[in-house]
């Protein structure tokens, strides 16, 4: 009998390859779509740097909004059911805004459906951490967690990488700039819907993926939207951990959305002017690795010496992240080689320093409701990042990118000014506590 069950388990977790990967995979896309891939496009279209900002701080609506409707796709039908359907809607937004991108009208039509595409795209993560959660219950492993960050990494370098150059080379087969990001889209589009089909045949139903209610009521919704809220703001420390929250990642969020426009502007504006695809290869393709390897020695860092003591270190590769920005907005080089040293080397140290952040996240949403408190403080860190993604562009073109880099900088030390808030005995101070 024991033989027979090891046996299945091995089966089950050998049957967790034909579907891990390509969920985060997919996760990742609309993600990248959102926050880098529409910013190029957004500027190449002949938009300002104010505009675009404020225009791309809103994709996050989704992901502040998310605890309102996470009960919903809890309670509501399956696990199964949800990432399908969410995948379904994503192929087919991503066609849509294909279409609309050559319209005069395009501006208003593409925000509106890129909006609703990151209501689609916060459900399907939602929906892939149940689905993963489920299954993690059996078949536990610290592997399956780099994985994860791997996959995910890997879209955000397809679609900003890849995507970036494939529209910068259409630009020049075909001049015409909205053509070519049309194409980029419609291309996106298919590898979805490819997914959608594949995920389709391997999400296999377990049995216990099943729903907790089968009819929705709006009196349960509120009363375990309204138990899960209770118990986040009744957390210890909780009025502290949400200052942390809000404050920690501010010089993160004024730094990611100008460092791609200053990338791709102008010299006469004193950007490095780079072409979509020397973008694509600078931003997508050699920082993306960079951000990723950051990201797995962070992880790899805090697992042998947990949070407590990493926290210092992480906290300070946040801190330094902006100096390569400054220290080419002074240079303005030319050689790309040069531009991608700087861009490694921001990148990797906030894929090495956000560990910090996130497993302090992680910590913090323990407990009973530790995904929907989880979902709660995302929701927090995407507030933050939305506020000071909608006033970045102006304040960049208020005073030029050198003055903005350096008030970036200088702006990291909130962290260590809000870093004694949560450093307490309380902190994992090895793997083992965690």
């Amino acid at each position: 009998m024991d033989k027979d069950i090891h046996i299945n388990e091995l089966a089950a977790k050998k049957k967790l390859w034909l579907w891990l990967p390509s969920l985060y995979f997919v996760k990742g896309i609309p993600y990248a779509v959102l926050t880098i891939l529409a910013m190029v496009v957004f500027k190449r279209m002949g938009l300002s740097n104010g505009v675009v900002t404020f225009y791309i701080s809103w994709f996050l609506l989704g992901w502040i909004a998310k605890p309102l409707w996470r009960p919903v796709v809890d309670t509501l039908i399956t696990r199964r059911f949800w990432v399908l359907l969410t995948e379904l809607l994503m192929a087919a937004l991503l066609y849509v805004i294909s279409i609309v991108m050559v319209k005069d009208s395009w501006l208003g039509y593409s925000f509106f459906y890129m909006l609703l595409l990151s209501v689609v795209a916060c459900t399907h993560d939602v929906a892939v951490n149940n689905y993963y959660i489920e299954q993690l219950n059996r078949h536990s492993s610290p592997r399956f967690v780099v994985i994860r960050r791997i996959f995910s990494g890997i879209s955000l370098l397809i679609v900003s990488g890849v995507m970036a150059m494939v529209g910068g080379n259409m630009e020049v087969i075909t001049r015409r700039i909205d053509n070519s990001w049309a194409f980029v889209f419609y291309l996106l589009s298919i590898v979805v819907a490819i997914f959608f089909i594949y995920h389709l045949i391997v999400l296999r139903r377990p049995s216990d993926d099943m729903p907790i209610v089968y009819r929705f009521s709006v009196k349960k919704f509120r009363r375990m939207f309204r138990r899960r809220a209770v118990a986040f703001f009744r957390k210890p420390k909780a009025l502290h951990s949400i200052i942390f929250l809000v404050l920690y990642p501010v010089s993160f969020g004024l730094l990611t959305r100008v460092s791609v426009l200053f990338l791709i502007d102008r010299p006469s504006y004193g950007g490095l002017g780079l072409s979509p695809q020397d973008l694509g290869f600078v931003e997508g393709t050699v920082g993306v690795s960079a951000l990723i390897v950051g990201g797995i020695f962070g992880l790899l860092l805090k697992s042998r010496f947990g949070l407590r003591r990493s926290l210092l270190l992480m906290t300070l590769s946040l801190l330094l992240a902006p100096l390569p920005f400054l220290l080419l907005s002074f240079e303005l080089p030319q050689e790309l080689f040069f531009i991608s040293i700087c861009i490694a080397a921001e990148h990797f140290l906030i894929g090495f320093g956000l560990n910090a952040y996130l497993a302090y996240l992680e910590h913090f949403s323990r407990g009973i409701h530790s995904s929907a408190h989880k979902g709660m403080s995302m929701a927090i860190t995407a507030f933050s990042l939305m506020v000071t993604g909608m006033i970045s562009g102006d304040w960049q073109e208020a005073v030029g990118y050198q003055n903005y880099f350096t008030y970036v900088t200088i702006s990291g030390f909130i962290m260590i000014i809000v870093l004694p808030l949560i450093y307490t005995k309380e902190l994992p101070h090895s793997s083992k506590d965690e």
